[in-house]
Formats: C-alpha cells, structure tokens, sequence
C-alpha cells in the first residue's frame, strides 16, 4: 500500500500503458483542484479502432460536464483511472485505495467518493497523456463490457439506446448523419485525436451495441470477464460497490479456459 510522504502535496496515479508528453506532469498537477481526471487521447489498434475511439464520445455526449462538476451527483460522477491526480489530503480523506480495493472499478468509486467528501470533480481532455488501451477488439469489448456491468442499469441501457438510435438515424436519414459526423469531428479536435476515424462511426456504433448486449448478458449470468479470469458472482446489486459487497458476494475465481 502506498505510504504517503509528508511533504508531498499531489498525487498522480497513471496507469502502465500511458506515455506522456514533455512537462506533462508539471501541467497536470498545476490544477488547484484536490482531485482531478485526466482523460488522455487514445491511441488504438487496426482493430479496437472499430470500438476503443468512442469512449471520449460518449462521455462528451451522455455527460453533462459543468453539472457533473457542479453537483455532488453519484449518477453523474466520471472517472478515468489512466490519470488521476489528488491532492494529499483529498487522498487520505477518502481512505486512499485501500478503500476501493475490491472493485473492479475503483476509479470510479474513488471520485465518488471523493464526491461524497465534498471534493469538486474535475475533468481535462488532451494529449498531455496518451494511452492505448486494448491491443485488439476482441479486448476492448471486453473491457468496456464490464464497464458497463457496474453502471446503473438505466444509464447501461441509454448508451445501448444511444447506439440503436445512432445506426438508425446513419441508415434513415442521411442529412442528420452529417450532423454527427460534424459533432464526432468536433470532439475529436476537443480530446486531440485524429478526425478522420470518425469515417468508421457506423462500425463502431454496431459494436458498441455488440459491447451493450454483452454487459446485459453478463448481467444477466452473473459472470465478470476481466484480465482472462472469470468472475462468478452470486446476488449482487451492480450500483453500488463496496469491501462487504465484493467479499461476499465474488465465490470464486477461475482462468477462462
């Protein structure tokens, strides 16, 4: 466990597969905020291009972030764990990771808890930080899946409405697809990646259904697929995450075959 040392006043966690810009660092935690997630520009494969670009999408477009940053809301907190930064007191108020040790999402759980201390969100795009996250599709629909498993169940089925919607408007109407794809454009300057994969938005909004269906079914049979493990779960409420629930509720772990 990480022992915080006395003269350090931020924190920066970052996860493995993230590089950084020259003086990253020393922009990022220029910040006054006591906590901040950085959401760096993603970096993607021939194959998880097909899914990995839509995360800063869909966060810029399901999200309402000045309100999310404004109201102390657990449906509206966000979170990405390749960059978070803290300040010490922020860190050791909410209990440091140990207090999110057993979940599977404790980026998320850490804002909302630092949330619920009475710390303001904050959220910066760029590519101060750069990160790849999946090294193919298969992964990332994986990955996002099981992001999904833990979300409310409202805010899960949104995102599979905001795809089903999305294909249909690209197959039914031609002048609104313009209009996405000029808001995709728009958003891909914002986070600092490159425009032109917005051109594969019908494929990627079929997989982000695929990906949808995939958390539902997960749900469904209680069963987490996570770093080529299966997680087999008994009763257990999806919307709040907590050391008793996911101590009790995990019964075993096993190697997917």
């Amino acid at each position: 466990m990480l022992k915080v040392q006395p003269d350090v006043q931020k924190i920066v966690f970052l996860d493995a597969d993230v590089r950084l810009q020259p003086k990253a660092l020393e922009r990022i935690t220029q910040n006054s905020k006591p906590f901040l997630s950085y959401f760096p520009s993603q970096k993607y494969t021939s194959s998880d291009i097909a899914l990995t670009p839509l995360v800063n999408w869909l966060i810029l477009t399901v999200l309402p972030i000045q309100l999310a940053e404004t109201i102390n809301n657990r449906y509206l907190v966000t979170a990405n764990g390749q960059c978070l930064v803290f300040t010490k007191e922020c860190y050791e108020t909410i209990g440091t990771h140990k207090a999110v040790r057993y979940s599977f999402l404790e980026d998320l759980d850490l804002a909302k808890l630092a949330t619920q201390h009475g710390y303001p969100l904050a959220l910066e795009f760029g590519n101060l930080v750069e990160c790849r996250m999946y090294p193919n599709l298969l992964s990332a629909i994986k990955g996002f899946s099981k992001n999904l498993i833990f979300t409310h169940h409202r805010i899960q089925a949104f995102i599979l409405l905001i795809a089903i919607v999305s294909l249909s408007i690209i197959f039914l109407n031609l002048e609104l697809w313009w209009l996405i794809l000029g808001q995709r454009i728009l958003v891909s300057w914002f986070v600092k990646q490159t425009w032109w994969e917005v051109l594969l938005h019908p494929i990627q909004m079929f997989m982000l259904v695929i990906t949808a269906l995939a958390s539902f079914a997960s749900r469904l049979f209680k069963l987490v697929f996570w770093k080529d493990r299966v997680y087999k779960t008994s009763e257990i409420s999806f919307e709040e995450t907590s050391e008793t629930s996911f101590e009790e509720t995990f019964e075993s772990v096993y190697q997917e075959s």
